[in-house]
């Protein structure tokens, strides 16, 4: 709800509609999320966070291939260089059954 008001006030606001996403993805609201993610992407194509949701999303609707397309993009996108990205990527893919892809971004949390 408090995203919803805040969201009324600066309705231009990426990090908000990004937030606003992520709990709709939380409440399994898939489309509404993808809906929004769609307008992110073209306002933020470079944020790493926007391209590592919309690849949860990917893994909801079963399109495998283009979410691991995204958290690798994620991944080569995260300035701060860290393992996180490429250890939540791995995890969402794991739990996904994706083990093979999973264990790509577990190595490449490794790299880093």
């Amino acid at each position: 709800r408090a995203v919803e008001v805040a969201l009324k006030q600066h309705p231009a606001s990426s990090s908000l509609q990004l937030l606003q996403a992520d709990l709709l993805v939380r409440k399994n609201k898939v489309s509404d999320a993808l809906n929004t993610l769609i307008y992110l992407k073209r306002v933020e194509p470079d944020n790493p966070e926007v391209v590592f949701l919309n690849g949860v999303v990917k893994l909801r609707l079963s399109r495998f291939d283009e979410a691991f397309r995204c958290f690798a993009k994620a991944i080569i996108l995260d300035s701060e260089g860290d393992m996180e990205m490429a250890m939540r990527a791995g995890r969402q893919l794991a739990d996904f059954h994706c083990y093979p892809q999973a264990l790509t971004c577990f190595e490449k949390a490794l790299v880093r």
